[in-house]
């Protein structure tokens, strides 16, 4: 390298001949390769002249290609600085021109990165736009749902309180139906019993009556025997009155009972379906979507339905 080199453009070179020496190929072979004139590249390498910054940036990418390693930031950034120094000991109307030419690759390159960034902003936006309707879409539906739910359960909430209503009414009505047949049973019983007791008493009294007639009584025992034949025969038809009376009784009350336990029967089977198709309605129906954002509420309103 010449004594009368400019140090800025010395430390150029140095820096570049550290570079080139990747390459690990003669000037003549790189200029030949990136057609360049020789002469030119080696004027590059000891300093006489400085090179333009696009010659750097191609010594670059062939020592990259050359050795497979990019070379670091750091160094770049050195290079960068030297040339830019050399550049103005050397000529500063060239400087200044590539002072611009960076301001405006750095401009440039801030655009990109903002051009980018813009359609990366954009791209997120308009996914959040589509998921934001897309979530008001089904907070509708839900809501709809709910509401069409909350209003259905409400409706067979009524409907089974005004039965069990009707069926507590029908069966307190029925047992006091029951009751009162009872006591109309005892006191058909009791009848009976008196009147077979009366029935007895006077088989007795005939009886005796017969026994003293056959002793040679007088003719009024025997007209007192043919009065209390007849009261006898008028107390069996009495006794025979009430056993119909009473075995009427009984099959009303076996009817009544019958009747009673058809009627309980037929509503624990009302009930039972009604649990079945509550249950079958709102615990048994299939998830839909998303169903499990379906109102907090509902197995709390579902528990309190209490036939």
């Amino acid at each position: 390298m010449s004594d009368d080199v400019p140090d800025e453009a010395a430390q150029l070179a140095k820096a570049l001949r550290e570079v080139f020496a990747g390459t690990k190929i003669s000037v003549r072979r790189y200029a030949t390769r990136t057609h360049r004139n020789a002469g030119a590249v080696s004027r590059y390498l000891n300093g006489t002249r400085v090179p333009p910054w696009e010659f750097i940036t191609e010594l670059f990418t062939e020592v990259s290609r050359e050795t497979g390693n990019t070379l670091k930031p750091e160094v770049v950034e050195h290079l960068k600085a030297a040339h830019r120094k050399a550049l103005k000991s050397s000529n500063r109307r060239l400087h200044e021109v590539q002072i611009l030419q960076d301001r405006l690759e750095d401009a440039d390159l801030q655009a990109q990165q903002a051009g980018i960034r813009e359609k990366v902003l954009l791209e997120g936006l308009q996914t959040r736009e589509h998921r934001i309707s897309q979530l008001e879409s089904r907070h509708v539906e839900l809501t709809s749902r709910w509401e069409r739910d909350a209003r259905e359960r409400d409706s067979l909430k009524a409907e089974l309180q005004l039965a069990s209503t009707s069926q507590t009414e029908e069966l307190e009505q029925l047992k006091i139906e029951v009751n009162q047949l009872r006591q109309e049973l005892e006191e058909a019983r009791e009848l009976s019993e008196q009147a077979e007791r009366k029935c007895q008493r006077l088989e007795q009294q005939l009886s005796e009556a017969e026994e003293r007639a056959q002793a040679g009584q007088e003719a009024r025992e025997a007209s007192s025997l043919e009065a209390a034949q007849q009261e006898a025969e008028s107390a069996r038809n009495v006794a025979d009155k009430l056993r119909r009376q009473l075995h009427d009784l009984l099959a009303q009350q076996e009817s009544a009972r019958a009747s009673v336990e058809e009627t309980l029967q037929r509503k624990q089977e009302a009930r039972e379906e009604k649990r079945a198709e509550i249950a079958q309605k709102f615990i048994g129906r299939p998830p839909r979507g998303e169903r499990r954002l379906a109102h907090p509420s509902h197995d709390q309103e579902r528990r309190g339905i209490n036939p």
